[in-house]
């Protein structure tokens, strides 16, 4: 039985590394790795020679790097399916979780790469300050022109002290 699990269960890794896609798996396979490296540790701990403590530890730690590069594997694809916003029906319980959050994260960063930046020219001086998105702007003085937050711009223009730039500016050198 245990050979058999092993030798499933190097397929699925073999398969997961030359496939692009993340391919079907049988959940019950790598908990029956874990099965069988528990059984491994209790080996060891009734063991009794030295070299056969030695190759049961070999076996638990060549075991787990498997686990652990399935897992990493899978990882990755699912974080690029995730970037992608491709679905798969071949997530396991905690990956669907897994995707489901980079996925949530995802769109929050496309989010908040959409706001609106406005280019503003500067009627009057206006001091140093914080814009909404964190970053700091200024000191400006009449005639600068600027690239600023969407928010900050509609304050700063109900203020009188910006106008936006609508035409490309001419003018400049090399013109």
């Amino acid at each position: 039985m245990p050979n058999e699990i092993l030798e499933r269960f190097m397929e699925a890794l073999r398969k997961e590394l030359e496939e692009k896609d993340l391919q079907r798996q049988d959940e019950a396979l790598s908990k029956g790795v874990l099965r069988i490296i528990d059984e491994n540790r209790k080996l060891q701990e009734r063991e009794e020679t030295k070299l056969g403590k030695e190759a049961l530890k070999r076996e638990e730690e060549i075991l787990e790097e498997a686990v652990k590069a399935l897992k990493a594997i899978r990882t990755e694809k699912i974080f690029y399916m995730a970037l992608e916003g491709v679905e798969s029906g071949n997530l396991l319980g905690e990956e669907k979780e897994l995707y489901k959050s980079l996925t949530d994260f995802f769109k929050r960063v496309e989010e908040h790469k959409k706001v609106e930046k406005r280019l503003i020219m500067v009627l009057a001086k206006i001091p140093a300050f914080v814009g909404v998105d964190g970053v700091e702007y200024g000191p400006f003085e009449p005639g600068d022109i600027a690239l600023i937050h969407e928010e900050d711009f509609q304050t700063l223009k109900r203020e009188g002290l910006v106008k936006e730039v609508e035409e490309p500016i001419e003018g400049g050198e090399g013109d």
